[in-house]
């Protein structure tokens, strides 16, 4: 394998997903052609339940069937999404486009990771994943960043050119896809082509308890994981809930993007720190450390102060950041190789399940408490009680591997 070219097209891959104008405006996009917030709710519902029930499988069949080949099917399901919200213009457009939109979610996360680390790992290089993991995550985060911003072309070209776009590059992802190299380092995968589909359920089912068997016996990778997963939950809430609550306080509502902008780009920091931190301390020690910091932060934004909240929530998503790269390369060096995908895809499928607690239990909060800034305090509490629980929890259990 040449593995300056595959790190090019994995780059390349980044850079074209993360650039989906529908998926960072889909709200905007919804309320300008007439669906009510109520509608936009369930959309959102229906989306991180697809997640939910399908991550995990999702993964299973890229570890079993092929990353390359899986990533491909993500940029197809992405177009099709696209080709959903052109093609109904109704509600039930809507909702089939969120639900193949979530599938082609699932389909890349923890596909391109695992497709990541197997390719440095084939060439002696896995040391290098958490510095090639930090560039992939502040190329997504960067573009998906800027692409937020395009709601005024939006405006000026209309929804559908929007999804035309997006379908566009959902093709032009899977092209990329298409001409990678598929990394095969175990045996289990160099004979993956030889396995006839009639043994694909058995073979799911292995799968299954070998992957739910290797988080048995390491209590203190789900403790990282599930950190993961809720200080990413508590950061997108707050970040959705800032939209309301920054106007409410005295923010122009013109000017809403930029503070959000600036808190991506924070968060992009995190991720470029991610390899430095990793180097001095233990991922289960900076996972305690960043929920604790996460949670200080997003207390902080829940105080009627528009500099302080801006702070507070930027605060926190530098060390969601640094937290989501520390924790995808520790992990990735204790999973098994031909688990890799199902496992990675695990830490987005606790992050669905709270979405879908998290989401309707915090507008109604919201909702009842007449502000915002209820919801985003009760989060920050949970992170900082939560996270040093978690940790003494665990402590005692942990394997002598450590992470």
């Amino acid at each position: 394998m040449h593995i300056r070219s595959q790190l090019l097209k994995l780059y390349l891959f980044q850079l074209i997903t993360a650039f989906r104008v529908t998926d960072a405006i889909w709200v905007f996009l919804l309320i300008q052609r007439g669906f009510s917030l109520a509608q936009v709710g369930i959309a959102e519902g229906v989306f991180h339940l697809v997640s939910f029930l399908c991550e995990v499988p999702s993964g299973m069949f890229a570890d079993l069937l092929g990353r390359k080949r899986t990533l491909v099917c993500s940029g197809i399901m992405i177009a099709a999404g696209c080709a959903f919200m052109l093609g109904i213009d109704n509600f039930t457009g809507v909702l089939l486009s969120m639900i193949v939109n979530a599938l082609s979610y699932n389909l890349m996360s923890g596909t391109e990771q695992a497709l990541t680390y197997d390719s440095l790992l084939m060439v002696n290089q896995a040391d290098r994943y958490i510095s090639v993991s930090s560039r992939q995550n502040v190329i997504y985060r960067v573009i998906f960043a800027i692409s937020g911003l395009s709601s005024m072309w939006a405006v000026t070209v209309g929804w559908q050119a929007c999804y035309l776009l997006s379908a566009a590059l959902g093709v032009a992802s899977s092209i990329v896809a298409s001409v990678m190299t598929e990394p095969l380092v175990t045996e289990v995968q160099k004979n993956r082509s030889h396995e006839p589909l009639s043994q694909l359920p058995h073979r799911l089912a292995v799968h299954f308890k070998q992957s739910f068997s290797f988080l048995r016996k390491n209590p203190r990778a789900a403790c990282i994981m599930l950190s993961t997963a809720g200080v990413s939950t508590a950061n997108y809430i707050t970040l959705m809930l800032l939209q309301d609550y920054l106007p409410a306080i005295g923010l122009p509502a013109g000017a809403i993007g930029i503070p959000l902008l600036l808190i991506d780009l924070i968060g992009s920091a995190g991720v470029a720190l991610a390899p430095r931190a990793a180097r001095k301390h233990s991922c289960f020690a900076l996972a305690m450390l960043c929920a604790v910091c996460a949670g200080a932060g997003t207390l902080c934004a829940a105080v009627g102060l528009i500099p302080l909240s801006i702070a507070g929530t930027a605060f926190a998503a530098l060390f969601d950041g640094m937290l989501d790269t520390v924790s995808e390369a520790a992990l990735n060096d204790t999973f098994p190789s031909d688990q890799r995908a199902t496992l990675v895809s695990v830490v987005s499928m606790l992050y669905s399940l709270l979405m879908i607690a998290a989401s309707p239990l915090s507008g109604a909060v919201s909702t009842a408490a007449g502000t915002p800034a209820t919801a985003i305090g009760l989060m920050g509490a949970l992170l900082l009680v939560c996270a040093p629980f978690c940790g003494m929890l665990y402590r005692k259990r942990a394997k002598k591997r450590v992470l």
